[in-house]
């Protein structure tokens, strides 16, 4: 099965037939088959209407998920750029929108999907070039959708995007943007250096334009003890702190070029993954340097080193996802691009920070299926714990639209 990409978790397969001459486009969401879990049918999701004009070529990718809004790409042979579907999972209503600026060329969707950001409260949704087709050191347009009605969340149906604009951002391919999904519209990024010894972090309120946090993140240089140890098993990557940290100042013996990275919000959105695939330019190994920080001030509170498959090549590894556990405790990182998702790595980030933490790793732990929490005999509140509910924004404007 062609999977159409790992969002939110959750593997997605997205067809587009032909029936009685109207389009019907079939979404289905499958826990991925990690943590001893078999690949399992989550939910099946169907629309139908006159929604895409032409012939859709090849599968639609998944993007993109904020509650229960999906973003997907798709191509068709009339148009000569990238399009994109907006799906409501729960009222099954679907639309469609052009790229109006004509910045995603038909060609890239061949190299990789357009990565999309979409904030909690629905209001903004950022489009960039695949990390494929970025560069290093030359910055490259971003493209923001803009809603019919700017002041009213994203609708399927009532509030369509009717027009893609340019962001004024500057975006190279080693620079991640993400959404806190704690607030409406605080967007971070975080810039990673070439050789994988330094990330800049930028916090930005979209919403008010104020700058939140700016910090410099030394990640440190690797030892040839470290990468002796990495050969055989996951360690952690303890740094010699007094090293000098600089991208002037390395090693030429221990140089790792970062090819691919990515950054992910943990399920309770109180920590910030960082993945970032290195590879040895003198002996051809890459490696996969995992970082842990702190959501609020981007203390990192663990790191973690390991050795990848030598069949694994370089430009598979751009294309990789970070996917949680269903109890926050482990990171998988995958490749959705195969037939069957190849689990790269997986990295244990148990670090309960309290009692309740703790505690819910191991209800999570023994069921089989996350979902199982709505029907235990607990309050809605601890089943909201349970679920990862309590810190994020999406479900607090939820909550208010119900009382």
């Amino acid at each position: 099965m062609p999977w159409s990409g790992v969002v939110d978790g959750s593997l997605w397969n997205i067809s587009v037939t032909t029936k009685n001459k109207e389009c019907v486009i079939t979404a289905e969401e499958y826990q991925p088959p990690v943590d001893n879990h078999d690949l399992k049918l989550l939910r099946q999701v169907q629309v139908s209407g006159d929604i895409i004009q032409g012939r859709v070529l090849s599968w639609p990718k998944a993007i993109c998920r904020q509650g229960n809004i999906l973003v997907s790409q798709f191509v068709t042979h009339k148009n000569p750029y990238i399009q994109f579907l907006v799906i409501d999972l729960v009222k099954e209503t679907c639309f469609a929108f052009c790229d109006t600026v004509r910045h995603f060329r038909r060609s890239y969707a061949l190299m990789g999907s357009v990565e999309c950001c979409l904030s909690p409260d629905l209001h903004m949704m950022l489009l960039r070039l695949p990390r494929v087709v970025a560069r290093a050191h030359t910055a490259s347009l971003a493209l923001v959708a803009r809603a019919r009605c700017p002041t009213r969340p994203m609708g399927v149906v009532d509030n369509p995007v009717d027009v893609t604009d340019r962001f004024r951002f500057q975006d190279r391919k080693l620079c991640m943007l993400l959404f806190d999904p704690r607030f409406p519209r605080r967007l971070v990024s975080m810039q990673v250096s070439e050789f994988c010894t330094k990330c800049l972090v930028l916090s930005r309120d979209q919403e008010t334009e104020t700058t939140i946090l700016k910090k410099s993140l030394l990640l440190g240089q690797l030892s040839a003890s470290q990468i002796s140890v990495a050969e055989n098993s996951l360690s952690h990557d303890d740094f010699n702190e007094d090293s000098d940290d600089s991208d002037d100042a390395y090693d030429p013996l221990l140089v790792f070029k970062t090819v691919s990275c990515k950054a992910e919000y943990s399920r309770n959105a109180d920590r910030i993954v960082l993945c970032c695939f290195v590879e040895d330019s003198l002996h051809g190994g890459m490696y996969a340097r995992v970082f842990v920080f702190d959501a609020d001030n981007f203390s990192c509170i663990a790191k973690y080193f390991q050795s990848l498959d030598p069949g694994d090549p370089s430009e598979a590894v751009s294309v990789f996802q970070i996917v949680f556990s269903p109890c926050d405790t482990r990171v998988h990182v995958m490749l959705p691009s195969s037939d069957q998702a190849q689990l790269l790595c997986s990295i244990d980030i148990r670090n309960p920070v309290s009692l309740r933490n703790f505690c819910r790793s191991c209800i999570l732990s023994s069921m089989s299926d996350a979902r199982d929490v709505a029907a235990l005999p607990l309050p809605p509140s601890l089943k909201k714990y349970l679920q990862f509910r309590l810190n994020k924004y999406v479900e607090k404007v939820s909550e208010s639209e119900e009382n």
